[in-house]
């Protein structure tokens, strides 16, 4: 299975089983083998996806996903056939607000920086849990459709300067509320501006 079509094996995903002695998620025939383990600190997990194995023995040579996934946001994503002559390798962000403060900061990001910890405070002190969960779902089709727009960079510096920067400032203040209608309304507004109508869910308000 090709390398870009990793999006695809989430479906594959799904319909697995848990098997006790291999310890990992599988198909009747062992030919897909899926583990995943939480970070030993907490801080997200790793996943270890081989779509092509033979007899479920991972001794042979066979291709592997693996993954990285922190703090729900920032991923990481290697690849390799089954001789390992073929890599590649992809990161990013399924957070629009964590894309917008990379693109601001450029090469001086820092993904604890003061911006980023002050939302993430408020997001899990404060915004209810079914917003959360609605985010961290449309949030990666959003990024997707920012980042396939010619002005993107654009994009996310007004989502640095409008939603970002407005809602730290907001909860600084103590203006809790405030920043939660702002928080709401990006996730309203750029869905509907950068989502496949077709996927779109749009967040009840």
């Amino acid at each position: 299975m090709a390398n870009n079509d990793f999006d695809d094996l989430k479906d594959i995903i799904r319909d697995l089983t848990y098997d006790t002695n291999m310890k990992a998620f599988t198909n009747d025939d062992k030919s897909i083998v899926y583990r995943n383990t939480m970070f030993s600190n907490g801080t997200g997990v790793k996943h270890d996806l081989y779509p092509d194995v033979k007899n479920g023995d991972l001794n042979k040579p066979h291709s592997g996903y693996h993954g990285k996934v922190q703090n729900n946001e920032d991923y990481n994503i290697d690849y390799h056939n089954e001789d390992k002559s073929e890599k590649t390798s992809t990161s990013g962000s399924g957070c629009y607000l964590t894309s917008a403060c990379l693109k601001h900061f450029k090469t001086k990001f820092d993904d604890n920086c003061k911006e980023l910890s002050i939302l993430r405070w408020f997001r899990d002190n404060y915004v209810p849990e079914e917003d959360i969960d609605y985010y961290y779902d449309i949030a990666p089709e959003i990024v997707n459709g920012i980042n396939n727009n010619l002005y993107a960079n654009d994009i996310y510096e007004y989502i640095y300067e409008n939603v970002v920067l407005y809602c730290v400032e907001a909860l600084q203040n103590g203006n809790y509320l405030d920043a939660y209608d702002r928080y709401k309304s990006s996730i309203l507004s750029l869905e509907k501006q950068f989502v496949n109508k077709d996927k779109s869910k749009i967040l009840s308000t």
